[in-house]
């Protein structure tokens, strides 16, 4: 629990500081991946990660806006976030189902982005995936 008190602050510091704000109604989802590295390096994993996955993922998930972090503490230091933030639940429902599954169209992105991720895996390693979403209440 401290470990998500933390990312959503960081997120929602990030937003106020690129000037995006996040607003009631609106929905962040954090995805978060703990790694089993290999003999890579967090940093360069991040990079490829980041420089690989968000443009690609931005053409499947136009509405979407997405920030990275990594794990500076002893608890998350194998483990990155990625933040979706839609700005309403319409915009999310167009991805994701009321019980939480994806829907077509984001099972079609899924697809479309399973074969970088999959490249991303072999070169760095296994990692565990936990997906939770939010709404924005005040």
């Amino acid at each position: 629990m401290r470990k998500l008190l933390v990312i959503t602050s960081l997120f929602l510091f990030a937003g106020t500081a690129f000037a995006q704000t996040v607003q009631k109604g609106g929905v962040l989802i954090v995805h978060e991946l703990n790694i089993t590295l290999d003999d890579a390096t967090m940093d360069k994993m991040l990079d490829e990660w980041v420089e690989k996955i968000t443009p690609e993922a931005k053409k499947y998930f136009p509405e979407a806006t997405m920030h990275w972090v990594k794990g500076i503490g002893v608890d998350n230091k194998n483990a990155i976030a990625g933040f979706s933030y839609y700005n309403s639940l319409d915009e999310y429902r167009k991805y994701y189902n009321e019980d939480g599954t994806p829907t077509e169209v984001c099972g079609a992105a899924y697809g479309a982005l399973m074969p970088l991720v999959q490249e991303l895996i072999a070169k760095y390693g296994e990692f565990s995936w936990v997906l939770r979403d939010w709404v924005v209440i005040k």
